[in-house]
């Protein structure tokens, strides 16, 4: 599994289900990383798309309610369900894991490498935040020169987890 996300220096992606930062660049990059794979999220961050479901890619929605229920989707039930259904049907299929930080943070255990977009700055209010994937066993493999969009300034990271 993989994420991607952007976050600010303290690893903040979030506030009342919206993304604290929307970066033209960085949104036109996660389409074409995402681009015929498959997508994993919560229900919350499913409902926050602009176009649901994305176009392009494979919808994989975690919902407890059973009758969350939309077209052109999967959802599953629990993150078993979620795991069950990518062994059996997207076996294979990258899996990148869009959101929220719940989700993120639930499925950690299975990520295995992460695209960031580093954006510099703390931003507040917010209530999402991610861990730091240098602290729970990733490494920093790819760096990019320094981004410019209005106020933002931001880098594209590449994470892997360390294999010892």
């Amino acid at each position: 599994m993989i994420w991607i996300f952007a976050v600010d220096e303290l690893w903040r992606i979030g506030y009342a289900g919206e993304m604290l930062f929307a970066i033209p660049d960085d949104l036109r990059r996660f389409k074409e990383i995402t681009w015929g794979h498959v997508l994993l999220m919560g229900r919350k961050t499913y409902d926050a798309l602009p176009v649901r479901p994305l176009k392009g890619r494979k919808s994989i929605v975690l919902s407890r309610n059973i009758h969350f229920s939309p077209d052109g989707v999967d959802v599953a039930r629990s993150k078993e369900d979620a795991l069950s259904m990518i062994e059996q049907k997207y076996a294979g299929e990258k899996i990148f894991c869009i959101g929220g930080g719940e989700v993120a943070r639930m499925f950690l255990p299975e990520t295995n490498a992460a695209h960031i977009t580093h954006v510099q700055g703390v931003f507040t209010p917010y209530d999402t935040q991610l861990p730091d994937l240098t602290e729970k066993g990733f490494m920093l493999k790819e760096w990019s020169d320094l981004h410019v969009y209005e106020t933002y300034r931001y880098r594209y990271a590449y994470y892997e987890r360390n294999r010892l």
